[in-house]
């Protein structure tokens, strides 16, 4: 018996299941009753991500204005211009006097800014599918992460999201799926935010005018 057919004899055995033997159960599948954008900002809140929801592109570029100046982010990671569905990012920038910084230099950033490709409702998480001018580590290098998502693109869940995207896939270098801020519990069991990434997580959802 080779060490991973030990392992999973051994987990078999705590389960009660017969050991040897296909586990055939189904696999359980998260469902979403009601609303999923309601579900959807429901469940990114209980994972202590902040929802700000607009009406609008030109409402949201305002609102992330309006968050740059309260929170004093002087600089900023950002997703190319033509990753965003609508312009606007480098007015609000400007106006803001919120400096967008060359890659080399985005570990320093105060905040990264990018666009969505989509939100799960049924776990409040966001995706985002790196390709041209959208890179990863925008997401997870500065302290502050902000994601403007635009409601249409919110799905039930995971499942709905592959179904439709899966052959797009294989385009994308990785996937980053952002539940709420980064959180650890290695030491001691006692969770902490922002140890492997933003401990700060603004969702600014752009629902239809």
């Amino acid at each position: 018996m080779t060490a991973r057919e030990a392992v999973l004899t051994a987990l078999r055995s705590a389960r009660g299941l017969p050991v040897g033997e296909q586990v055939t159960e189904p696999i359980p599948v998260l469902q979403v009753e009601g609303d999923p954008t309601h579900a959807f900002e429901r469940n990114a809140r209980a994972l202590l991500a902040e929802v700000h929801r607009t009406q609008g592109w030109q409402a949201a570029w305002q609102h992330l204005e309006s968050l740059i100046r309260a929170r004093g982010w002087q600089t900023a990671a950002t997703w190319g211009a033509s990753a965003f569905p609508q312009p606007g990012l480098a007015d609000v920038l400007a106006r803001s006097g919120c400096r967008a910084l060359q890659p080399s230099d985005w570990v320093s950033a105060d905040v990264g800014i990018t666009g969505a490709d989509a939100g799960i409702a049924a776990t409040g998480t966001i995706v985002l599918a790196s390709g041209p001018g959208k890179p990863r580590s925008v997401s997870l290098l500065p302290p502050v992460h902000v994601a403007l998502l635009a409601e249409s693109r919110i799905v039930p869940t995971i499942e709905d999201w592959l179904v439709v995207n899966a052959q797009a896939l294989p385009q994308s270098a990785g996937v980053v799926f952002v539940s709420g801020p980064s959180r650890s519990g290695d030491i001691e069991m006692v969770v902490t935010l922002g140890v492997h990434g933003p401990g700060e997580v603004h969702i600014v959802l752009v629902c239809s005018e």
